[in-house]
């Protein structure tokens, strides 16, 4: 995929809607494409989180494997990303993201990543808006996983109107 069709492809993602075509560029720059067929493994659970990834085409399944059983955290379909808790800390990675359909995804390095973003202040505040939406689906999959009828508000919350 060439420089245009990377940052046509990243322009759909949320974190990068609104986001000028010179930023996009600069997130082009750092992304490199990567072709998985079905069923290879992204990365394992417990593996160092050293990048992000976007789906540009087709789906990954991540999941938190068991001993016999494995739950299914989430399902990434294209124009969206995986792996964003890589950006916190590089830490392990919680669980293992498979390809469940040819794929192809754009993997943006961490360390990289983090130059850019320090430059840029809006897209940090992008980063720390997805971060925080990341970890409330993450805290809404673990109530679910709990079978509790409990439900956690989106956010920012609807607006208060002025007229009662």
């Amino acid at each position: 995929m060439d420089r245009a069709a990377t940052v046509a492809a990243l322009s759909h993602v949320e974190l990068f809607r609104g986001v000028g075509d010179v930023t996009l560029g600069h997130v082009a720059d750092i992304s490199s494409e990567w072709s998985i067929p079905l069923g290879q493994h992204v990365y394992f659970a417990g593996d160092l989180a050293t990048e992000f990834y976007v789906v540009v085409t087709g789906r990954v399944r991540a999941f938190i494997p068991g001993y016999g059983e494995e739950m299914t955290v989430t399902i990434v379909e294209p124009g969206q990303l995986f792996g964003e808790m890589a950006l916190l800390d590089g830490g392990p990675r919680a669980a293992t993201a498979i390809a469940i359909e040819p794929t192809v995804l754009l993997e943006v390095d961490r360390a990289r990543w983090l130059t850019l973003a320090s430059e840029d202040p809006a897209l940090t505040h992008r980063v720390l808006a997805a971060l925080g939406a990341s970890v409330r689906t993450y805290a809404s999959h673990i109530v679910d996983f709990q079978f509790l009828d409990l439900e956690i508000p989106d956010v920012p919350p609807p607006p208060i109107s002025d007229t009662a």
